[in-house]
């Protein structure tokens, strides 16, 4: 027997469910920890980005909903929020992409000028030494000579420098067609905007309102089954009599 057609997608929609959490639980996550970093979990702003990323997340299926039942008002105002709630919960990725990489930007600047001090004040301990020991080594040349050894001990232990932004300088090198500038505004948007974006269209494509599907079509062995057998016609009396007539003159045949 033939199996019930269904036009319904269970496991892709399973799938974009699953991938939509995962993305939601990643951001979320992520803008909650770098705001606990400022003020700590039990403030607030965590409060506040946790409760709008939920928001965001859960108005847009309801609005698909409630306009695939006609209630277009209420599924107006579901998008107004899913909208407001969505630009807090990204400028909050943005923020904290944009933070993060200015930190990181602080540090290396922070490691650079750390080691060129620490460079000038070997070079100005070693010129010194130089001069005080041109006549002699007397007192002022030990002294030149344990300054020039401080020196040299933190020039030794200042990190070495590092290029402050060389993720920005790979990419126009590989894609020349891009300015440093463009690179610097719009790389850190990339990530931060996809996650967003895939986790509310794969979860309003994950609990979307299945379509009506068509009745299914009936099967060979119960239409030959429904149809009904044809009925044995009765004889007449004269196709009787007539059989009789054909019969006795088919045995006179055989006789004679």
């Amino acid at each position: 027997m033939a199996r019930k057609q269904t036009y319904s997608y269970p496991i892709f929609k399973i799938v974009a469910t699953t991938l939509a959490c995962g993305f939601f639980t990643v951001e979320t996550w992520l803008n909650a920890d770098t705001a606990a970093q400022a003020a700590g979990w039990l403030s607030p702003a965590v409060a506040l980005i946790i409760m709008a990323s939920i928001g965001a997340f859960a108005s847009l299926p309801l609005a698909e909903r409630a306009a695939a039942a006609r209630q277009y008002v209420k599924a107006a105002g579901l998008g107004v929020l899913f909208g407001l709630m969505a630009i807090y919960s990204l400028t909050a990725s943005l923020d904290r992409v944009a933070g993060g990489k200015d930190t990181a930007m602080a540090t290396v600047q922070g490691d650079n000028n750390r080691t060129s001090l620490a460079k000038e004040g070997y070079e100005t301990a070693k010129a010194a030494k130089e001069t005080e020991c041109a006549s002699g080594r007397g007192k002022k040349c030990r002294d030149a000579e344990a300054a020039l050894e401080a020196a040299r001990k933190v020039y030794m232990a200042a990190p070495p420098k590092r290029e402050e932004d060389s993720g920005t300088k790979r990419i126009t090198a590989a894609l020349p067609f891009l300015s440093a500038g463009a690179v610097q505004l719009y790389q850190p948007l990339i990530l931060p905007v996809a996650f967003q974006l895939g986790a509310f269209l794969m979860l309003a494509l994950g609990l979307s309102p299945r379509g009506k599907e068509p009745a299914p079509a009936t099967q060979p062995e119960q239409q030959a089954k429904k149809k009904r057998r044809p009925r044995k016609r009765k004889l007449t009396a004269v196709a009787k009599a007539e059989g009789a007539q054909v019969f006795e003159l088919k045995t006179r045949r055989k006789v004679a």
